[in-house]
């Protein structure tokens, strides 16, 4: 089956974690891994907090608005969510997730940053491998 990232949820953010891993093909090679392992696992873009903080600052919005759209699906709060999201560990309060997610770019966040371009990463990766 032929994926087309333009028929996936949310279009933009899979053509930006394209972009992020290096192409189209990188993704279509590396989506399966990613679904059943997590991004934890080192792929091309997503390992160094100097790609994922600049993925996640350069795609804020997107990832803001598929965070919104999974919370209420879930019916859940999205500070609340992401701050029980396992590469977070609890290690911060509601308070410093609210301030990293919607406030600017603060340095002590980078691990924040880091988990929301995994969650980017991730999510796309997982449609994908649903559809495929």
């Amino acid at each position: 089956m032929i994926i087309k990232l333009c028929e996936l949820s949310n279009p933009s953010l899979a053509l930006a974690v394209s972009r992020q891993m290096g192409g189209k093909s990188e993704l279509l090679q590396h989506y399966k891994d990613v679904a059943n392992h997590g991004a934890d696992s080192g792929f091309n873009g997503f390992i160094y907090y100097a790609e994922t903080v600049k993925f996640w600052r350069n795609n804020k919005k997107l990832i803001l608005e598929s965070l919104s759209q999974l919370a209420d699906d879930l019916g859940e709060n999205v500070i609340n969510m992401v701050r029980n999201f396992k590469c977070i560990k609890g290690d911060f309060s509601t308070d410093e997730i609210g301030k990293a997610l919607y406030g600017s770019y603060r340095e002590e966040f980078d691990l924040i940053y880091n988990c929301l371009a995994w969650y980017a990463l991730e999510t796309v990766c997982q449609e994908m491998e649903a559809l495929s």
